[in-house]
């Protein structure tokens, strides 16, 4: 990929973080990895990529695609990450005739534990994959799906889940605080907890269930917690709002 020009439109979080992944790896050069924030340099990076990474929000694409497809895109490889927004919009707008795939990584990607589910259209050939590969394997991992419709419920799990996961670190901190502890020293606590419990949870081989009650001892602290929440109205509100989150997805699909 030494010699391939990506461009980024769109230099957001997810953008920085795959221009950020790309150059750790040495996949491009500095001197061909061109990003744009503004429409007016939006053409310099499309005329000179061969492959156009698409990081703007779903509410955003319509425009930018509407733009764009006034442009040479031939022979391009057109990757979009926008929530919601099916390969079928895309091509609308710009084509069926081109190459493009969409994808759903996460914030993880800021430290290259992204997981990435993607999807193809049918002129996306052998080298654009393993191109793509490339691109989305250097800020974590990739996972090839076979049906569109899966992105939704995916965007809905692991697009939104590092808020979820910071959400709760949120609550456990300002649960250690209301209990006497100092600000820092629960931030401290629960960061490392965290991190510490994700590691464990990846390296095992159990069910997150099974870790759960593996650490809520009979009479223990742990249960008495867990009382308070299984079958609570704050595990009912957490199914519903994951639910929410999906459902807006859907929504999303028609404004582009």
């Amino acid at each position: 990929m030494k010699n391939t020009t990506v461009g980024i439109i769109g230099f957001g979080n997810m953008g920085k973080a795959i221009r950020s992944g790309l150059l750790k790896q040495k996949l491009v050069s500095k001197e061909n990895l061109l990003t744009s924030n503004k429409q007016e340099a939006n053409n310099e990076v499309i005329s000179k990529s061969q492959i156009l990474i698409l990081t703007v929000k779903p509410q955003m694409i319509g425009g930018v695609l509407h733009e764009i497809k006034r442009r040479n895109l031939k022979d391009k490889l057109i990757i979009s990450i926008a929530a919601g927004v099916e390969i079928k919009s895309i091509e609308k707008i710009l084509g069926k005739e081109l190459h493009i795939i969409r994808v759903m990584p996460n914030l993880c990607a800021k430290v290259n534990q992204s997981i990435s589910c993607w999807i193809k259209n049918d002129n996306v050939n052998n080298k654009d994959v393993h191109v793509f590969r490339k691109v989305f394997q250097s800020i974590g991992i990739e996972i090839e799906l076979k049906k569109e419709s899966l992105l939704d419920q995916i965007t809905a799990i692991s697009g939104s889940g590092p808020a979820y996961f910071f959400y709760l670190a949120e609550l456990l901190v300002k649960s250690a605080i209301e209990i006497g502890l100092n600000e820092k020293l629960a931030n401290e606590l629960v960061t490392q907890t965290f991190f510490g419990s994700s590691k464990y949870l990846k390296s095992s081989k159990e069910l997150p269930v099974v870790l759960r009650k593996n650490v809520t001892s009979k009479g223990g602290a742990t249960e008495a917690a867990f009382e308070k929440i299984i079958g609570s109205e704050f595990e009912i509100v957490f199914l519903s709002a994951v639910k929410s989150a999906y459902q807006k997805t859907i929504e999303l699909h028609l404004k582009v």
